[in-house]
């Protein structure tokens, strides 16, 4: 019986490809959680009075967790691409688990609505440029 048809056919990745694609993820999701911080901050979702507790939701603390996020997401995507037979699988497992457990906590903090979507969009922001950046800009010209 021939199995080789039950096996998912995947785009092939180039792993030269994956650091200039996560620093393209880093760009994307810095920009993209910036506009949406100008934009809570303009419509009042994120009061300008933020108690020293919440210090880490400034602008500082959001690009250092951004940067910090995506550097593994790459070295995720790296191993994945070089010990994995179906990286962009994986990676988008591992992407989509990693969105939906970081959901949670934003619900046990004692914060507005507005405030708490402003969040969870800024989360599925850089999921996504995560997910965009490593799983489209890695792969050869000839692939896309």
């Amino acid at each position: 019986m021939d199995r080789s048809r039950d096996t998912p056919i995947e785009p092939p990745i180039d792993p030269r490809r994956i650091p200039v694609a996560g620093l393209a993820a880093i760009v994307a999701a810095i920009t993209a959680n910036f506009a949406i911080y100008r934009i809570a901050r303009a419509t009042g979702a994120i009061p300008d009075d933020l108690p020293d507790s919440m210090s880490a939701f400034g602008v500082g603390a959001i690009v250092f967790v951004s940067v910090l996020t995506l550097v593994i997401a790459t070295i995720a995507m790296w191993g994945f691409a070089h010990f994995s037979s179906m990286p962009i699988r994986n990676f988008t497992t591992l992407t989509l688990i990693i969105f939906v457990t970081s959901l949670p906590p934003l619900f046990s903090l004692d914060i507005a609505t507005d405030f708490r979507i402003t969040l969870i969009i800024m989360h599925a922001a850089t999921a996504f440029c995560a997910w965009w950046c490593l799983t489209r800009l890695t792969r050869p010209s000839s692939a896309r």
